[in-house]
Formats: structure tokens, C-alpha cells, sequence
């Protein structure tokens, strides 16, 4: 149940008109290119959270509400340091989250055209895959647009975790400052090569910010997995 509605909700994101996030009840424009994309992806299952741009702000704003929870009894400047710090980590997944949804606006009606026209399934098949391709290396870390701020994001990780939350916590403390969020906005996207990609730089950066107040990022996977299907829904 959680692998088809992630599986669903991923597919959908690159082929509504909406930018929000998906739910079951949306109509997939072309049908048929929507269920070709979600058989396509369901060869990358293992790979998924790589470029899910919806999961890991799900799972940001998860660990942003339990820290607004601890604040009402742990008013220290540390836990303030960590929920500010949370919420710039959440600030730049939806400056990539608008980046892909970009991207998507402009190219997926050329895609559809595309499709509609090819009868040979091989020609659509091959098709679908240089759609995921455009997304995925749109996500590389060292695609022109990220690569600065990978570059700060590895920086930062050789920091002590105290002093990178402190960092972090300011609009202008790197290395998610404002002035890099507002130039990646202006950026003319570029593809890239590199496996890793800028999510999972950020997910690093997410997983020392929490860890700072005694949470451990990998205890959302189950969370996820019992509560996001009711939600797709």
C-alpha cells in the first residue's frame, strides 16, 4: 500500500497542472503516459527517496512539528537554534520543490506530444525514460544550479554540529543562507552527473540538525510507511 501510493503520488507530481502535492483522487492528465512514467518508476523503488522532493518535506515539517512540540517545555536558545535551523532546511526543499515543478511546466506538454505521436512501444518506453532522466539529473548534486550550495552543504557537514546549528538557525548563516536560495531561484537549470543528489546533501544536513535535540531521522521511515497512505488518500 505505502509503495503504490508513493509510487502514484511521484508520477502524478511530474504530470498534474498543480503544485501541490498529489492525492488519489487526481486525474493524471494523458493517462496512458501517467501509467507508462509509474511502471517505469517502479523499477527505481530502491532509489526513490533519492528524488522525492514530496517525501523529504514531509519528513522535514515531521521534525519540525516535534520540535515546535518540545518548545513548549525546552525554551533554551539551543532548541530554538534547532527548530530555526529545521525551518531553513525546509525553506530550500521548497526552493528545489519549485525548481523541479519549473521544469515540469515546461517540458511535460512537449513529452506528451511526443508520446501521443510514437505507436511503437519501444519509441514511448525510451521516451518515458528520457523524462526521468531530465528529472533526475535536474536533482544531481553537482548539476550548475545546486553546485554551490553542495559545496557549502559539504563544508558545513566537517563543522561541529553545535556550531553548524547555530549557523544554520540565521537567514544569513551558511549554507543555506538567503542569498544562495534566492540565487538558485534565478538560475538557469543545468544537468548533472554526480550519483548523489542535492536531497540527500540536504538530508545529511537534516539528520545533524535533529540529532542535536535527540532525534533520529531514520525513525520517520516507519512513521511514514503507516501514515503517508492514509494521507495519499
Amino acid at each position: 500500500m505505502y509503495r503504490k501510493a508513493r509510487m502514484e503520488s511521484l508520477a502524478k507530481s511530474l504530470v498534474l497542472q498543480s503544485d501541490d502535492p498529489p492525492c488519489a483522487k487526481d486525474a493524471p492528465r494523458q493517462p496512458e503516459f501517467y501509467e507508462e512514467l509509474k511502471k517505469a518508476l517502479d523499477n527505481y523503488w530502491c532509489h526513490l527517496n533519492k528524488y522525492d522532493i514530496d517525501f523529504h518535506l514531509r519528513r522535514a515539517f515531521h521534525f519540525l512539528y516535534e520540535l515546535y512540540d518540545k518548545l513548549e517545555n525546552e525554551r533554551d536558545d539551543k532548541h530554538k537554534s534547532v527548530v530555526m535551523a529545521a525551518g531553513r532546511t525546509i525553506k530550500t526543499l521548497k526552493v528545489i520543490r519549485a525548481k523541479l515543478l519549473q521544469q515540469r511546466d515546461l517540458t511535460v506538454q512537449q513529452y506528451f506530444k511526443d508520446y501521443k505521436s510514437k505507436t511503437d512501444p519501444a519509441k514511448r518506453a525510451g521516451l518515458i525514460r528520457d523524462f526521468l532522466s531530465e528529472f533526475s539529473n535536474l536533482l544531481r548534486a553537482d548539476a550548475p544550479h545546486w553546485c554551490g550550495l553542495d559545496k557549502a552543504i559539504e563544508a558545513a557537514l566537517k563543522k561541529d554540529r553545535s556550531a553548524l546549528v547555530q549557523e544554520l538557525a540565521g537567514r544569513f548563516g551558511e549554507p543555506l543562507d538567503t542569498c544562495t536560495l534566492s540565487e538558485i531561484a534565478k538560475t538557469t537549470p543545468g544537468n548533472g552527473k554526480s550519483k548523489q543528489t542535492i536531497l540527500e546533501s540536504l538530508q545529511r544536513l537534516l539528520a545533524i540538525v535533529v540529532r542535536e535535540d535527540g532525534l533520529d531521522i531514520s525513525d520517520f521511515y516507519s512513521f511514514d510507511q503507516t501514515f503517508y497512505p492514509l494521507q495519499y488518500i
